[in-house]
Formats: structure tokens, C-alpha cells, sequence
């Protein structure tokens, strides 16, 4: 492990994504939701606001929803739409860095409440015990979602 040969690779990668960061370690939450989170970084990615997220080994397809969950609650808490990329940083150790631009970001926050609404339905009755002020939708409207999480979870297999 060479700690100099990762941070040079690091500080190029930086340079040719322009990235740049605004905030890190962000407290998110999305409070009509019920939802929270912390967000890697808030900056910027070829000059454009963005969202990223950072792994240390591979980045996959399916930490869009986090992202997703993350650009729509810092919505809610600034009270206007964003413009925000979501960008994957993978940043291993001994391999080679890249990103990742989310680009499909209706369907990924389509199947992100899908599947939010499946945990609701699985915890349904401890979530009621605890009295999860969160817990708006009525039960019946959780299970007619079952449909479209259902259809979004097979979509997502590949």
C-alpha cells in the first residue's frame, strides 16, 4: 500500500473530472419521506453541481438509489429542485480510479420509493409499535405498490 502513489492518482483524477468539494460528510434528510442519510460530498464534476459519492472499491449500478435518495432529500430541505449530478467515485487503493454519471435519475428514484415502500411493508408492524410518524401511507396503498417495486427489482438484476 502506498499511501503517495493513491494520492497522486487521486489528485490527477480531481484535475481531469474537475471535481471540486463544497461540503463533506453531509447530514441529509428528507422529512415528508421520513429518510436520512450522509451524503460523501456535495461539489462540483466537469463544472457542473454534483452529488458523489465515494467507494473505495468497486462501484456498482445500484448505489444510484442512495444518491438519488440523497439529491431528492436535499431537495426537500432547500425547498427547491436540483440540477445535481450523481457522481460514483471509485477510489481503490491498488487499482485504477474512475466515475460514474447516473443518468437515468426518474428511474432510479422510481425504484428507489419502490423499494423504500417494501421495507415500509416488510416493518409495518414495528414501524406502527414505534409510532414512526413517517409511516403516512396506509398499508393498502404499501401492498399496491408491491407491483411496481416488483417490476423495478427485476429490472435492476442483471
Amino acid at each position: 500500500l502506498d499511501l503517495n502513489d493513491w494520492f497522486k492518482r487521486w489528485q490527477k483524477l480531481k484535475q481531469e473530472k474537475q471535481i471540486t468539494a463544497e461540503a463533506l460528510e453531509v447530514p441529509i434528510v428528507n422529512m415528508v419521506l421520513g429518510y436520512a442519510g450522509t451524503c460523501d460530498l456535495i461539489g462540483s464534476y466537469m463544472g457542473q453541481p454534483a452529488i458523489l459519492d465515494i467507494k473505495s472499491g468497486h462501484y456498482g449500478k445500484r448505489a444510484g438509489h442512495q444518491m438519488m435518495a440523497y439529491k431528492r432529500a436535499y431537495e426537500s430541505m432547500t425547498g427547491q429542485a436540483s440540477d445535481m449530478r450523481l457522481v460514483g467515485l471509485s477510489l481503490p487503493w491498488n487499482k485504477e480510479m474512475n466515475t460514474f454519471l447516473y443518468e437515468h435519475e426518474d428511474f432510479v428514484w422510481t425504484s428507489f420509493r419502490a423499494a423504500f415502500h417494501l421495507w415500509k411493508d416488510f416493518n409495518f408492524t414495528r414501524l406502527k409499535k414505534m409510532g414512526w410518524k413517517y409511516l403516512l401511507v396506509q398499508k393498502s396503498e404499501i401492498i399496491a405498490n408491491r407491483e411496481l417495486a416488483l417490476a423495478c427489482a427485476l429490472t435492476t438484476v442483471s
